[in-house]
């Protein structure tokens, strides 16, 4: 009996060590960088310009920037997780066509923008800030406007300081922590009673990337904006899910708030409905840009 409890102990053992490196192996995963390089003949026959422009992150951001008609506003466009700006350019396309001069960029550790871990919105804040600075000195007085994706929209929200100096922003399937992020994602990959595991993942976080976990608090940090804003969401994402987009919106304290429950997953809400999508957008950048 004895010689059975022992076995039984050595093998919880085994397995608690090998779940505790399963998950470090996860955590480090998902902070890998994702580079590639990027060629102008992928731009879709766009008249892109090469540019590049220092971020506070470290690194040295690469992007493409589209000269529209004069005096229209600028759009910034934010990239998801393991993203770069090609993931971008369906949307830089229609706004382009729409007369709108576009800035799409790899943020640091993506794509050109060379770095050594992605940081889940934290260091690419400081390349959202830059992105910003980088139009305001080409075109000092212009209106800027923002599309941001999932890890570009907690980026965004993240901006030091904050709030971020645009005029409207877009926010696609952003989520409200990043600890209900892991949560999510834990219980979509591994069943609902892995949740339990959120605590020791966020525990890697200042570990792994060097800052704490309240740095990355979309659902707080949009409560100081007073800008024009557009939340995407998707009915069956499970990434996001659409209640915790609907508790996004209500802590948004502008008089110009819009929503938008689209029946998609956690995907490209362009690629999956570019007509309502064009069409939504075009009139929220129209009524509070032009």
């Amino acid at each position: 009996m004895l010689k059975i409890l022992k076995q039984c102990l050595r093998l919880l053992i085994t397995s608690c060590l090998l779940a505790v490196l399963c998950i470090f192996f996860i955590a480090y995963w998902l902070t890998l960088p994702k580079q590639t390089t990027i060629r102008i003949e992928q731009a879709s026959g766009l008249p892109v310009e090469n540019v590049t422009f220092p971020s506070s992150s470290g690194s040295l951001i690469h992007g493409w920037y589209i000269n529209g008609k004069t005096h229209y506003p600028h759009i910034i466009l934010l990239h998801p997780r393991h993203g770069n700006r090609l993931t971008m350019l369906p949307r830089a396309k229609f706004l382009y066509q729409a007369g709108y001069s576009v800035l799409l960029f790899d943020f640091q550790a993506n794509g050109e923008s060379i770095a050594s871990q992605q940081t889940l919105g934290y260091l690419e804040a400081y390349d959202v800030a830059a992105a910003i600075n980088f139009i305001k000195q080409r075109v000092p007085n212009t209106k800027i406007g923002v599309i941001a994706t999932s890890l570009g929209a907690a980026a965004l929200l993240s901006i030091k300081p904050s709030p971020a100096k645009v005029d409207a922003m877009v926010l696609e399937a952003v989520y409200p922590s990043i600890e209900q992020a892991i949560s999510n994602r834990l219980a979509l990959h591994l069943g609902e009673p892995a949740k339990i595991l959120t605590p020791l993942f966020s525990y890697q976080i200042p570990l792994w990337l060097g800052f704490s976990t309240d740095k990355l608090q979309p659902i707080k940090q949009i409560t100081a904006y007073q800008i024009p804003i557009f939340i995407l969401a998707g009915i069956y994402d499970q990434h996001t899910t659409i209640q915790e987009s609907r508790q996004l919106f209500h802590q948004i304290k502008s008089k110009h708030k819009y929503f938008l429950a689209l029946p998609a997953t956690h995907q490209d809400f362009y690629q999956y409905n570019p007509k309502t999508y064009e069409l939504r957008i075009l009139q929220f950048f129209r009524k509070h840009l032009d």
